[in-house]
């Protein structure tokens, strides 16, 4: 029961919040991969983690434990969800999330709970950030705290960005119970605009009747690695092989439910 609520916390905030064998074929010098973990409070074990890969224009997102992988095709405007225990597939478009999400901000803003409205309409007060290599969002309900790095090559945190904001926002239509994405993309935006990407994310949730009025911290580290191995080009030619083989089905038949389109049911 423990597992059980501390993934459903997780999973509430991601959306708010993404060693190496020998190189035996180097892929090309721009492509590169990120490997997250995610805490919560004061654990020294993650309770998660995944590695996402950059290869062209196409982003994988493989959970570590192996049950899913996500798969972002930014030139064909399409995101695949592959879930390997279930054996089952499912796709949406780039701008069947971009409606999603605007019809969750819509539904948040009139909601009674103040941690939904502010997530649909965020306002922080941010510090740091261009001789900083700490940034800091601070509001009463939610606030960031965020270690940086700036790459040698701008168009990486450029990708890193475009990746993180399409990813919070999938994540809301994917996963019944996020918090909406908001906060995250103004986040996304100052990391941008610094040419930075992220090390370490620490999210503080102030206390709040939907998580039993207790204060909760997530935090996730990020460790990038450029250049992709042999190993790396082996998952993404073997995880392409799945968009063929697995069972394609509708968006509500991979989540369950038969409201995929309600974003009430979504949030709350």
């Amino acid at each position: 029961m423990r597992r059980h609520c501390t993934r459903f916390l997780i999973l509430r905030v991601l959306a708010v919040m993404t060693l190496a064998a020998p190189m035996a074929r180097p892929a090309a010098a721009e492509d590169f991969r990120v490997e997250t973990q995610i805490y919560v409070g004061d654990k020294e074990e993650p309770a998660s983690t995944n590695v996402t890969r950059f290869k062209g224009s196409v982003v994988w997102d493989f959970a570590g434990d192996g049950s899913e992988i996500v798969m972002f095709d930014k030139a064909r405007g399409r995101f695949a969800m592959l879930d390997l225990q279930r054996k089952m597939r499912t796709e949406v478009t780039t701008g069947e999330v971009m409606q999603f999400t605007q019809q969750l901000r819509d539904w948040a803003n009139g909601q009674d709970d103040p941690l939904l409205k502010f997530c649909a309409t965020p306002r922080f007060e941010p510090t740091g950030g261009s001789t900083s290599k700490t940034l800091k969002f601070k509001s009463p309900l939610l606030s960031y705290e965020i270690e940086t790095e700036r790459p040698d090559k701008p168009e990486i945190a450029a990708r890193y960005r475009e990746f993180s904001d399409w990813y919070a926002r999938v994540n809301t239509l994917f996963r019944p119970g996020l918090l909406p994405p908001f906060p995250r993309l103004l986040v996304n935006e100052q990391l941008a605009r610094e040419q930075m990407v992220p090390q370490r994310v620490q999210l503080t949730l102030a206390p709040q009747p939907s998580h039993g009025n207790k204060q909760v911290t997530v935090r996730s580290e990020q460790s990038f690695v450029y250049g992709l191995l042999e190993s790396d080009l082996e998952k993404i030619d073997k995880a392409a092989g799945y968009l063929v083989t697995l069972r394609n089905v509708s968006l509500a038949a991979y989540r369950g439910d038969e409201t995929a389109a309600a974003p009430a049911k979504q949030a709350k």
